[in-house]
């Protein structure tokens, strides 16, 4: 059991490129209506952590809630 390797985390920055890219969504297109700027979501992106109306935005955005990114970005911590 000594042997076992600590799991892998993922910002929540990783999460969204990955919706994008399943969405074929380009990131322009995103922020169009929400708010945020490019720059805030590429800061996001790059490892800033969510506040809760970062969540609200992105969950309302992807349509599920800011739960989800939340408890995203909870998890992600060490």
């Amino acid at each position: 059991m000594a042997d076992r390797k600590p799991a892998v985390l993922f910002q929540v920055g990783e999460y969204i490129v990955d919706e994008l890219v399943a969405r074929k969504m380009p990131l322009s297109e995103f922020v169009i209506g929400t708010g945020l700027t490019v720059e805030a979501m590429l800061a996001i992106i790059g490892g800033r952590m969510i506040t809760n109306d970062d969540a609200a935005i992105i969950g309302k955005r992807f349509g599920t809630g800011p739960e989800i990114w939340l408890n995203l970005q909870r998890s992600s911590k060490p």
